[in-house]
């Protein structure tokens, strides 16, 4: 008896676990056998509705090799000139945690871009980068809420690298990275 209820606890955490989970995409290549996992995306920090950080993160490869990216959306208000702001390589997101750690995610230039809303929101600006993890950063992002994070862009007109700030609770949904994570674990 004890067995079977131990069983149905674990069946429901398991079922639990997998409603949490929302993915854009959740397959294994035929030919290649690699798996292919991206979340759905969800907020990490904003400010009010003004710069808003979104993320999802994508696993893929062989599962023992698997390459694992953050993908980052950010909102920018309706009135901003797109041509202002920019990336440079290696342009960065920095978390601090709650234990105090800091990691710093470079982004992949290649896979940056911008374009306008076509929604309720219609005329507000979104720029989506691409941020390599390694193991120790998923790592540390598992075992540790975020406390702080700073989003870096190029500034176009003032021609200087510049950058946006969150750093309470009030902006940051501490525990999305770490729901995430799980997902793709």
């Amino acid at each position: 008896m004890k067995n079977i209820f131990i069983i149905c606890i674990f069946l429901l955490s398991a079922n639990l676990k997998a409603q949490e989970c929302k993915y854009e995409k959740k397959e294994v290549d035929e030919f290649t056998g690699e798996q292919i996992v991206l979340t759905k995306e969800k907020t990490l920090a904003s400010v009010l509705s003004n710069k808003q950080l979104n993320i999802a993160l994508r696993k893929t490869g062989p599962e023992r090799d698997a390459f694992i990216t953050l993908n980052l959306r950010y909102a920018l208000s309706y009135n901003t000139d797109p041509l202002k702001i920019g990336f440079k390589i290696n342009q960065k997101l920095i978390l601090i945690l709650e234990n105090d750690s800091i990691v710093t995610l470079s982004g992949n230039l290649e896979k940056s871009r911008m374009y306008t809303l076509k929604n309720a929101f219609s005329g507000s600006q979104c720029i989506d980068n691409t941020y390599n993890l390694s193991k120790r950063d998923i790592g540390l992002m598992f075992n540790n809420q975020i406390k702080k994070v700073r989003f870096y862009y190029f500034d176009n007109e003032k021609n200087q690298e510049c950058y946006f700030d969150y750093y309470d609770d009030f902006c940051i949904n501490r525990k999305t990275l770490i729901d995430l994570i799980k997902c793709i674990l």
